[in-house]
């Protein structure tokens, strides 16, 4: 077996005190390597999975895929839960503890940066989806609520209302994140915006009263579209990935 350290996320260990971590992938304990300011969220894995090629994976629901990629998302959930996290996308190995330390002492004005961004801010997800609901009564997503609403979607129908929609959110907003069409934005709201954000949310239903179309609404979350990484700058990442070789992505 080939060992080596996954990163989930980073954080400020002066805000993690008392902070209990579920098991990581492999069901190894999830460590906080520190040095300086700073600590990576870790835990040693068998990097042999992580060399698989898309169509060599198991794909199922309850493959090692699957159950890596929640176990990821449950980890860095654990820290948002507890303190600020800086999350990473599913995907980053590094061959030993040593060099997630050095990452730590060579990108020390990047989580700087990084954290300045996200520390009092939460991650919220806004899309319209199709209702298929014959009731006009708000009804619950997992992670926050939906607000149901009416009438045929079309594509023209859509770049109107998200002009609209954004017109309302952005103002509430640090910054927005275009996610692929059928997902929607991300917003990144500062926690003391966090109510007018929902009101403004909320409202957005009078854009789409009588159609059959829904707004959906789903946070707090942890920032996943607003760390910027860029490939050169975590260059220890080995070049593996259990979503395809040469690729790190959640």
């Amino acid at each position: 077996m080939s060992v080596g350290w996954y990163l989930y996320a980073f954080v400020d260990p002066a805000d993690a005190g008392g902070l209990v971590l579920p098991p990581g992938i492999d069901r190894t304990p999830v460590q906080l390597v520190r040095d300086g300011a700073y600590a990576a969220v870790a835990s040693e894995v068998d990097t042999a999975p992580f060399d698989l090629t898309l169509s060599d994976a198991d794909l199922t629901e309850d493959g090692w895929l699957a159950h890596a990629v929640r176990t990821h998302d449950q980890v860095v959930h654990a820290v948002f839960n507890r303190a600020p996290v800086l999350p990473m996308r599913f995907g980053g190995l590094y061959a030993t503890r040593a060099g997630l330390v050095g990452l730590l002492r060579t990108e020390h004005a990047w989580l700087v940066d990084a954290f300045g961004r996200i520390r009092e801010a939460t991650e919220w997800h806004v899309r319209i989806t199709e209702d298929r609901l014959s009731s006009a009564e708000p009804g619950k997503a997992a992670g926050g609520p939906v607000w149901p609403c009416r009438r045929r979607h079309d594509r023209s129908t859509s770049d109107e209302l998200w002009t609209r929609m954004h017109a309302d959110l952005a103002p509430h907003a640090v910054r927005s994140h275009q996610r692929p069409a059928a997902m929607g934005r991300a917003y990144l709201v500062r926690r003391e915006s966090e109510r007018a954000f929902i009101r403004a949310a909320a409202g957005l239903t009078r854009l789409v009263t009588g159609r059959r179309l829904r707004i959906e609404i789903v946070g707090p979350l942890p920032a996943y579209h607003f760390v910027d990484v860029d490939s050169h700058r975590f260059a220890g990442f080995a070049a593996r990935s259990a979503v395809g070789r040469g690729r790190t992505g959640r």
